[in-house]
């Protein structure tokens, strides 16, 4: 596993240690699993949150290495350890950062939080996030079943992908899954799932894990979408509320009857 080079963490520290709190490199480098190829996840943690997108999250380049450079304040990320939808990455992210520069223990103190973050107090809130993202990913089942119908393929792959990204996503987030990285979020919930259950199977499919024909590739992923989405409302539809069920159950139909 590639090693970042002595010289290029002391030019970033003396680089981005000014007018910050902390420092802190985290992602694969972090976890030594970065490739040649991987890129140096920076965290820095400002006194002021960044007023713009731009200044939030940069990339650059230094000795030939993308660095992606996130700036954010340490009570940002002491609130999203309260919100089980940011809690699954922040938290884990926490944990196996390395303190390149934390002279007053900001840092230290934060990372504290998260080895002792408990997920119990956050089920309730998971429960009501899950619920009120399964009514809204409702509309994207209608719309691939409207794409399948009028062979539309730039909306049938736009409404898939909506679903194939967001499924595993509430699935972590109702199990409160700690998701070592992006990279490994579909991994991680297929194994929690089972490698051979229904919903693992409609997932690998719909993303293109797995080969499909390729005659009408693109409608048979946004079949296997709406039956990833209807897998994995049989998972948590007993979070729905009244009205969020009435929203569901109406797709549900709609892919039932249209044979989905």
């Amino acid at each position: 596993m590639a090693q970042l080079p002595r010289p290029l963490i002391e030019q970033l520290k003396n680089e981005f240690a000014p007018r910050t709190l902390s420092v802190m490199l985290t992602g694969s480098f972090a976890r030594g699993e970065a490739t040649a190829y991987s890129d140096v996840d920076l965290i820095r943690y400002m006194v002021e949150t960044p007023k713009t997108e731009r200044e939030r999250y940069t990339l650059t380049v230094r000795q030939g290495y993308l660095i992606s450079l996130t700036q954010v304040t340490i009570e940002e990320q002491e609130t999203d350890m309260q919100k089980p939808e940011k809690a699954i990455m922040v938290v884990p992210s926490l944990r196996q950062g390395q303190v390149l520069y934390d002279p007053r223990s900001h840092l230290h103190y934060l990372r504290k939080k998260a080895f002792d973050f408990e997920w119990e107090p956050l089920q309730k809130a998971a429960n009501e996030y899950v619920a009120e993202e399964l009514m809204g990913f409702a509309e994207e089942a209608h719309k691939i079943i409207s794409a399948i119908l009028t062979k539309n393929e730039s909306a049938a792959v736009y409404g898939s992908m909506s679903l194939v990204l967001a499924m595993p996503r509430l699935f972590a987030v109702q199990q409160g899954m700690m998701i070592r990285s992006e990279n490994s979020l579909f991994s991680q919930v297929q194994e929690a799932v089972g490698d051979e259950s229904n919903w693992t199977k409609y997932h690998r499919k719909a993303i293109g894990m797995d080969a499909v024909a390729e005659d009408g590739a693109v409608f048979e992923r946004g079949r296997a979408a709406l039956s990833l989405y209807r897998e994995t409302v049989a998972f948590m539809g007993k979070f729905l509320q009244p009205k969020q069920t009435e929203v569901v159950q109406n797709a549900l139909n709609a892919i039932k009857n249209y044979g989905g």
